[in-house]
């Protein structure tokens, strides 16, 4: 399912060697990320009733990252705080 997964991905379009495997490595990392919280606690906690679909959960990501403002402080104490990923069975 990783080979397109509902991404729309296409094929990187490059001769270029270095730029496959970047493309290939962001694409693993992309979909470690999507797994680890469509499977995990942390959106069940914050969406008790759910995202709907992954368009959805990628939407909210790109206007949070699109609207968000973190001073130097709060952000040291965001990397700084501790948190646990729990997987919850389908």
């Amino acid at each position: 399912m990783q080979e397109t997964g509902g991404y729309k991905l296409e094929h990187a379009y490059t001769n270029h060697e270095n730029g496959i495997k970047v493309y290939y490595l962001v694409l693993q990392i992309a979909h470690m990320l999507i797994q680890l919280l469509d499977k995990g606690s942390i959106l069940g906690r914050a969406f008790p009733r759910g995202l709907g679909s992954l368009k959805n959960l990628a939407f909210r990501i790109l206007e949070a990252l699109r609207n968000a403002s973190l001073s130097d402080d709060e952000y040291c104490d965001l990397c700084e705080q501790r948190i646990q990923i729990r997987f919850v069975p389908p």
